[in-house]
């Protein structure tokens, strides 16, 4: 577990790094990480706007931008966000990380009604049957399937 103090720390270190490189995108999108640790969404939500030209490279900011949006409220904008991660996911990490389900997780719940997240569960387990979290969203699936019986 990273302590407050080094998360001050790792800002004060972006913030001057940035003061000497303005335009480098991936030292905003380490800030907002760093905001989100201490638990200032806000701060965190405007370096990742600014890092958000250079989330094409990177999808996974896509998705915590996404996620970040997501818990504060803000389901119609992040799913914008949560939809250009999982459609920018590489197929390399399609079966490796856990932020690739935790971006279908996400997407599916600011899709707003439940009903709706029904294709988009059906389409990840048949398109990642060997991913590592395959259970959890069967599991998911079957559960509103039930639920909409």
């Amino acid at each position: 577990m990273v302590k407050a103090g080094q998360v001050v720390d790792a800002i004060r270190d972006l913030q001057r790094a940035l003061e000497l490189a303005p335009n480098r995108l991936e030292a905003h999108a380490e800030l907002a990480r760093a905001y989100m640790n201490l638990g200032d969404e806000a701060k965190a939500m405007s370096e990742w706007e600014l890092a958000m030209p250079a989330a094409d490279t990177e999808p996974s900011w896509y998705a915590q931008y996404g996620k970040l949006l997501l818990e504060n409220g803000k389901a119609l904008q992040a799913k914008g966000y949560l939809q250009k991660a999982v459609d920018a996911i590489p197929e390399d990490q399609e079966q490796e990380t856990y932020w690739v389900f935790d971006a279908h997780r996400n997407l599916a719940i600011a899709m707003g009604p439940v009903r709706a997240a029904i294709p988009h569960w059906q389409k990840f387990v048949e398109n990642r049957p060997n991913s590592p979290y395959a259970r959890e969203a069967l599991d998911a699936l079957t559960a509103l399937v039930a639920r909409y019986r």
